[in-house]
């Protein structure tokens, strides 16, 4: 029997002997799929499997049950043989804890291996792949495999995870907490507190709203107050375009730039050039390729503190055969799985169905985050932008409109309402006074 074969067993044995540790193991060794295994001996996968099974329901978990639900004829005789010659000492509960890091290390680093061994043939003349698509191939592999590095691991102690809760909660509250950015506007951070990391924050509203001026303006507010790294993510604008919108929001001054305005636009310019801000256009289309560029992001600040994602419905999802709900619920999951690996807020923004508009009070729901029921499940925070009721009743469009801001969903806190006038030319907005009569 090989080295590696006495591991699996002794993993195997200290489960039978010990079998309140089961849960940790699993835990460690993470969940048997026709795609990951733990262990390459078939025997041993179908031992395991086995086990799981009979612990998911409250059954005995022994040599016994065991080969009897791969074995009606209850032939024991395999198994004990195998565990006989193991030669694996059992020692106590901990050390099969210990043996199921070493087997799971082990598989890890066989993935590992093999996607490099496969990511380098493609990069090998005369069919070489892109090599910027290799890389987002590559970032994407391992973050999948931080992910699983992440969960093998045994149960964090209770006691511990409530004093990091406890913590967290008092640094909110005292407001010493610096982990995320603000938006820069008291009315919406009273509520959300800061727009924290590992958090999918969408910001929906129908074209022409202003999705895009607020997200800018915010990741404004980030690097150049707060002086935290921002990776902006366009698909709809290049660079030169989003550049020209910050511009003007920090300069005051209107996006057809008169000549008045030259001045203080290159005011602007030499101030916003010292920013921490990357931007990617177009080219970036699927979240393995964002997710490449924030990663280089990271590398040169040390941190993110800000992703902007414009617009979420146009990332190209992986599976690009499924149907386009399933596409956009892939897409979600992974921008919510970017912002837990990279340790940053992911700000995605969103389109909305064409029922606001048939709707008499014009006001957005959370069943109207278009193409997918996933947005509303994935999303920690939503925020739906709309037109003031009062504009809506009238059929009017003031120059410089009324927006309403809704938190219409917050995982962590209470929801509430916001109210902004949008001033287009500078695509800027500025707190505003909720018109007589109108309850907040």
């Amino acid at each position: 029997m090989t080295a590696a074969d006495a591991l699996e067993a002794g993993v195997i044995m200290h489960a039978y002997v010990y079998p309140e540790t089961i849960p940790d193991l699993r835990a460690i060794l993470g969940e048997e799929t026709p795609e990951s295994t733990a262990f390459a001996d078939p025997w041993w996968r179908s031992v395991w499997r086995t086990i799981l099974d009979l612990a998911d329901h409250d059954q005995p978990v022994d040599p016994v049950t065991v080969n009897f639900r791969l074995d009606p004829r209850n032939d024991i005789e395999p198994l004990r043989s195998a565990l006989e010659v193991s030669g694996v000492p059992l020692g106590g509960p901990q050390n099969g804890v210990a043996l199921a890091r070493i087997l799971a290390q082990a598989r890890q680093g066989q993935t590992l291996g093999s996607t490099l061994d496969r990511l380098r043939a493609r990069l090998r003349p005369p069919f070489a792949a892109d090599t910027g698509a290799v890389l987002a191939e590559v970032e994407e592999a391992a973050a999948h495999l931080r992910a699983e590095m992440a969960g093998s691991g045994a149960t964090i102690p209770w006691a511990q995870t409530v004093a990091d809760t406890v913590d967290a909660w008092d640094a909110r509250r005292s407001g010493r907490e610096r982990r995320g950015v603000t938006t820069g506007w008291p009315e919406i951070d009273g509520l959300l507190v800061r727009l924290r990391p590992g958090q999918l924050i969408l910001l929906a509203g129908r074209p022409g709203i202003g999705k895009t001026s607020m997200a800018l303006q915010i990741a404004a507010h980030a690097a150049g107050t707060e002086g935290r790294p921002v990776a902006l993510v366009s698909l709809e604008m290049d660079r030169c375009e989003l550049t020209e919108r910050v511009l003007c929001v920090e300069g005051g001054v209107p996006a057809s730039l008169p000549e008045s305005a030259v001045r203080t636009m290159l005011a602007a310019a030499g101030r916003v050039s010292e920013w921490p801000v990357a931007v990617a256009d177009g080219s970036t289309a699927t979240v393995g390729q964002i997710r490449a560029f924030v990663a280089v992001v990271r590398a040169r600040h040390g941190s993110v503190g800000l992703i902007v994602v414009d617009y979420l419905q146009l990332v190209r999802a992986r599976n690009r055969r499924g149907t386009l709900y399933e596409q956009v619920c892939e897409v979600s999951r992974d921008l919510k799985l970017l912002a837990r690996d990279m340790d940053a807020p992911v700000l995605a923004l969103s389109q909305l169905s064409r029922k606001v508009e048939d709707r008499d009070s014009g006001r957005p729901k959370l069943s109207d985050l278009r193409d997918s029921g996933s947005l509303e499940q994935d999303s920690d925070v939503v925020l739906l932008l709309s037109h003031h009721a009062k504009q809506v009743r009238g059929r009017e469009r003031e120059a410089e409109p009324l927006i309403l801001c809704e938190i219409a969903k917050h995982r962590s806190g209470p929801t509430g309402r916001a109210l902004f006038r949008f001033t287009p030319w500078m695509t800027r907005f500025v707190p505003a006074t909720w018109p007589a009569g109108d309850a907040e």
